[in-house]
């Protein structure tokens, strides 16, 4: 996504740092999902958290896979 410098003078150091926008493939939707569109949606107050449910959270794709690969984990 970007690259980012940084210069501290008091130590003489540039930081270089980059934002990276991982893609995952989406098997169920044939296609590539970056890591920038899977957000539900900017948080702009606290009160926003209460629109978002369990279930919403418990039937995202990333979830779900997440909980299988954990699962799978364990048993071997």
């Amino acid at each position: 996504m970007g690259l980012y410098s940084s210069y501290k003078p008091a130590d003489g150091i540039l930081v270089n740092q980059t934002l990276s926008n991982p893609g995952l493939y989406v098997f169920e939707l044939r296609k590539i999902v970056y890591g920038m569109e899977c957000w539900w949606k900017e948080l702009k107050s606290a009160d926003d958290l209460k629109e978002i449910t369990d279930r919403q959270i418990h039937d995202t794709w990333y979830v779900k896979l997440l909980k299988e690969l954990l699962t799978d984990e364990k048993e071997s």
